[in-house]
């Protein structure tokens, strides 16, 4: 997936400040004055204590950050493309319209990060940690995102088609608007997610079990017929309907509900 040779687990400790000082020197880039940095490809600056650094803009397609603690840097806009930040520290960062195509970002931590905007398509970010991360209009389109923690997280018009959502934590993850056509979403928790508006995989068990448990509104019966959705995860749809189960009038009514309705306002969010 990239030019660079990514390792199963981060290898290097965590560096103090001289010894980082060093490595942005070796890279071409001057500590303290970071934003619109040029041309450190495959800069090597894993471990570096690089928090609260000024990012903006800065070019650094295929870098080394692998453990990087990038807590709080401004990297808006910037160029991370094919870059390996797996288990790199980011929480709190701006990362807003950067670009992180193909980016390593396997069990790195971006709680509370702010991603809008940003581009991630084809980013490995498997045990990821984005809880409560902004990604608003974020592209994560065919990510891997397997058993990623998105608790809570504001993905408003975020673009997942094709993403692997396999044992990802959905729960309260605002999706109004967003793209999930062609997610792989088989064992995602997305209990509570807010779904209005979204374009859906109408193939998943998950999401249609889901909508259909919300609508349940703790009646009994109808949590059990959303359950028979995920227990029956070989059957079609067509095999549902031969149960003439009695509440697949209900059922089809509210998938057809849903299929219908508008997209939400764009009321608030970060920018």
């Amino acid at each position: 997936m990239t030019t660079h040779e990514r390792t199963a687990e981060p290898t290097t400790e965590r560096l103090d400040w001289e010894q980082t000082q060093q490595l942005l020197l070796a890279a071409g880039l001057e500590a303290g004055r970071l934003d619109g940095a040029t041309e450190p490809r495959l800069a090597r600056l894993e471990g570096a204590i690089l928090y609260v650094a000024n990012l903006c803009g800065a070019i650094l397609h295929g870098a080394n950050l692998c453990g990087a603690d990038l807590s709080g840097a401004d990297l808006h806009g910037a160029d991370l493309r094919d870059a390996d930040l797996h288990a790199a520290i980011l929480g709190a960062a701006d990362l807003r319209r950067a670009d992180l195509r193909d980016a390593d970002l396997r069990g790195a931590i971006l709680h509370g990060a702010n991603l809008c905007g940003a581009n991630l398509c084809g980013a490995e970010l498997s045990a990821a940690n984005l809880r409560r991360a902004f990604l608003r209009d974020a592209d994560l389109s065919v990510a891997d995102l397997r058993v990623a923690d998105l608790y809570g997280a504001y993905a408003h018009a975020a673009d997942l088609h094709g993403a692997n959502l396999r044992g990802v934590d959905l729960r309260y993850v605002d999706l109004r608007d967003a793209n999930l056509s062609d997610a792989e979403l088989h064992g995602a928790d997305l209990r509570d997610a807010d779904l209005r508006g979204a374009d859906l995989n109408w193939r998943s068990h998950d999401l249609i079990a889901e909508i259909l448990r919300q609508a349940a509104d703790g009646d009994i019966e109808k949590l059990q017929a959303a359950g028979l959705i995920l227990l029956q995860r070989d059957w079609c749809w067509c095999d549902f309907l031969r149960l003439h189960h009695p509440l697949a009038k209900w059922a089809l009514g509210v998938l057809d509900a849903w299929r219908d309705r508008p997209e939400t306002e764009n009321d608030d969010g970060e920018e």
